[in-house]
């Protein structure tokens, strides 16, 4: 069929009510791209399918299609060795929980189904894949505390240094002798390092290392000599726990990477159901 009669029929209009019927951006893709078929039996077969979908979807309000993400450039990346980010991973372990969850709901439904069973049938569950990024990977991406047992002792060192820093701080800002001295009764940072805002006038008075100024010139921020230890042991936590959480990260990708191909083959066709549906 020609683009004038296309136009003609008002077709984006359709297209664009379908589009917004779809739940993942491969099933958006799908539909963006739907163009009208002069061959019988596709058309007819099609046609089934949708039949189907709507058979299905008589008996159950909705279709968990929910947290399946576009896993191509994760998983392009993978198959390479790279390391996967914690958002990154938290984006696979989301869909192969929806691959699980849909896996079982078809399966309530299967006397529905019909010419839909080969996709569900090729659906692949990845339980250890899945598990082992839900215990790793929090809901923001972040790597969990008990992701390994060296990262949780890690973790409370860190939690306890900064303790015993922010005790040593409040010390200090209570301090008779310095109170003048302060800009702000107050303390911050600078890249990793604990310091206390302190005018410009007082700045050789105060012991400790400077480390910025504002852009006034009005206030520098000082890091107190009583925290440079304890800076420094921090420093050198938080520098063993990055090395921890990047191997922990390396080993989920590794596993995502073992699984790519099934991965990719569920995300085909949870595409291909989602339009369906859709």
């Amino acid at each position: 069929m020609d683009s004038a009669a296309l136009r003609t029929l008002e077709y984006t209009k359709v297209i664009d009510r379908l589009v917004n019927l779809v739940a993942t951006q491969r099933g958006r893709e799908l539909a963006e791209a739907l163009q009208p078929s002069s061959e019988y039996q596709t058309v007819e077969s099609n046609l089934a399918l949708t039949e189907e979908a709507v058979r299905v979807l008589r008996h159950a309000a909705s279709i968990p299609f929910g947290g399946i993400r576009d896993l191509r450039q994760v998983l392009g990346r993978a198959r390479v060795g790279g390391g996967l980010s914690g958002e990154e991973l938290l984006a696979v372990g989301s869909t192969l929980r929806a691959v699980r969850l849909l896996k079982g709901f078809f399966a309530e439904y299967a006397e529905f189904i019909g010419g839909l069973e080969p996709w569900v049938q090729g659906l692949t569950v990845s339980r250890n894949c899945e598990f082992a990024i839900e215990r790793s990977i929090d809901e923001h991406g972040t790597v969990k505390d008990d992701a390994s047992e060296k990262l949780s002792q890690l973790r409370r060192e860190i939690r306890v240094i900064q303790g015993r820093i922010k005790d040593k701080l409040d010390s200090i800002l209570r301090s008779s002798q310095y109170k003048s001295y302060f800009q702000d009764a107050l303390y911050t940072m600078r890249g990793d390092r604990y310091v206390i805002p302190i005018k410009q006038e007082y700045r050789h008075q105060f012991p400790g290392i400077l480390h910025d100024q504002s852009a006034s010139g009005a206030t520098v921020f000082i890091e107190p000599m009583a925290l440079v230890n304890m800076n420094n042991d921090l420093k050198g936590v938080i520098s063993a726990e990055q090395v921890e959480v990047e191997k922990i990260l390396l080993a989920l990708s590794l596993q995502v990477a073992a699984a790519a191909d099934p991965i990719e083959a569920n995300c085909d066709i949870l595409a291909q159901l989602d339009f369906v549906f859709a």
